[in-house]
């Protein structure tokens, strides 16, 4: 452990990590094959950590009350594979940091946002 830079009370964010944007973002979950429903496969890295290579990629809960579902969601590893782009790491960095998105249902809710945008495309 030493040897990796870790000691004994290093967490296991410490350990597991994603560094496929640059700086290494810590991830929770483990191998399936050991009842962990959080997938994550990985590989030993240089640095004695583990590289996070497969596992859990979009996530999302749905509850249902009286006003309808209530959804929350997000892509464990971002949306963009390019290091420069501003969606390199959001998603991943929110995943770590277990910070869901809360998903609009209702037209209201939709157009509640204010990225919001609508694009007729004509044949």
């Amino acid at each position: 452990m030493t040897k990796a830079g870790l000691s004994a009370d290093s967490t296991w964010g410490d350990v597991q990590v994603s560094s496929i944007s640059g700086k290494p973002i810590p991830i929770h979950g483990g191998p399936a094959g050991l009842g962990i429903y959080n997938a994550m496969q990985t590989v030993a890295g240089k640095d004695g950590k583990r590289e996070v290579v497969s596992g859990t990629s979009y996530l999302q809960v749905v509850t249902f009350d009286e006003h309808g579902p209530k959804a929350q969601g997000l892509l464990a590893f971002s949306e963009s594979s390019n290091p420069q782009s501003a969606h390199s790491r959001d998603q991943t960095e929110a995943f770590s940091k277990k910070q869901w998105s809360t998903l609009p249902f209702t037209e209201q809710q939709i157009k509640a946002d204010p990225a919001y945008q609508v694009q007729v495309i004509k044949e």
